[in-house]
């Protein structure tokens, strides 16, 4: 990431809008220009989150986010550079049902929240990474950037 704008900086954005307000999943970098966050939530506004660390700017970092399902609500893990940073579970009023509408990649809903820095690889995928698999892609991946 870059220096930090303003305002937040969002990595990416999706299922914003009208009838749903934070649906999530979003992930921005804080207004100090430090965090990095995942959020998640409901159309009234209301949302969980799970943090990646504190990060430094001009410095390459893979970030992973998995969500499962644990039966009442979603279990989430934040990985830094293929370690495991942050665990928290939603309840299940903030429930993410795998929808990708309205992505926005590099910027928000709002287009002074806007990334600076570079995306090198952007991935959803249908289904929850394992740990094995997390470092596997990271390990594949870390020589194009460090």
């Amino acid at each position: 990431k870059g220096a930090q704008i303003d305002n937040y900086g969002n990595l990416f954005d999706c299922n914003f809008g009208a009838t749903a307000l934070n649906k999530g999943p979003r992930m921005e970098v804080d207004i100090a220009g430090s965090i990095v966050r995942v959020y998640m939530g409901t159309d009234g506004g209301s949302y969980t989150s799970i943090s990646f660390g504190s990060l430094s700017n001009n410095v390459w970092y893979n970030l992973v986010l998995t969500v499962r399902p644990n039966g009442t609500g979603q279990d989430l893990k934040a990985y830094t550079d293929a370690a495991l940073i942050t665990t928290s579970t939603s309840s299940a009023s903030f429930l993410w049902d795998g929808d990708i509408a309205d992505l926005y990649l590099g910027v928000g809903f709002n287009t002074s929240r806007y990334f600076t820095g570079d995306i090198g690889n952007f991935r959803i995928y249908n289904r929850t990474l394992s740990r094995a698999e997390i470092l596997q892609n990271y390990n594949a991946q870390k020589s194009r950037f460090i």
